[in-house]
């Protein structure tokens, strides 16, 4: 009997605890080029496991734009025919990765949220982007102008938007413990 009431006692208190969680959603217009929304001041994420690619492909980045968390590993494979120098000098992450031929891959943590331009060193066209998002709330703006935040716990935030185009936007946000907020940028 006791164990039945302790037993029931540990799933009320787990079902009480469970955080409750709200979404974003919202229409980005007139913002040209590649663009992102995420969310700052969550607690309590974990980072993605995955290691997303940038490789060198036909001597462009391939993506030319990358988004990725705070603490992700990213893979920067040659897929080239050719060799190439990965590097660099951009505040949020400095790196030079050497000269590394087809077939070779690289990695490279990024710590700290920002933007960081990759160049090659050999092919002075090569030119991509990695945006480093402060957590996993975030969402790619495509072609519909429409974004959606899933599952993002209850509470008091900032809402981001970046555009490669130089645009940056801020919004103070209230996330309920269920529904939908609007935002619109």
């Amino acid at each position: 009997m006791k164990k039945l009431l302790l037993v029931l006692v540990l799933l009320l208190t787990a079902g009480a605890l469970q955080v409750q969680a709200g979404n974003i959603m919202g229409k980005v217009k007139g913002k040209p080029g590649n663009v992102v929304v995420w969310v700052e001041g969550v607690k309590g994420f974990s980072v993605p496991a995955t290691k997303p690619s940038f490789s060198q492909r036909g001597m462009v980045f391939f993506p030319a734009l990358l988004v990725i968390v705070a603490g992700q590993t990213v893979q920067m494979p040659n897929d080239d025919s050719v060799v190439h120098n990965v590097y660099s000098f951009s505040p949020t992450k400095k790196f030079n990765l050497g000269i590394y031929g087809k077939g070779e891959n690289k990695e490279v943590t990024f710590e700290q949220p920002g933007v960081v331009e990759l160049f090659c060193s050999i092919h002075k066209q090569m030119k991509g982007k990695i945006l480093i998002v402060p957590n996993p709330y975030y969402a790619r703006i495509g072609s519909s102008e429409m974004y959606r935040i899933t599952a993002l716990p209850a509470g008091n935030y900032t809402l981001k938007l970046w555009s490669d185009s130089g645009a940056l936007e801020t919004r103070r946000i209230v996330v309920p413990a269920k529904g939908d907020v609007v935002v619109n940028f």
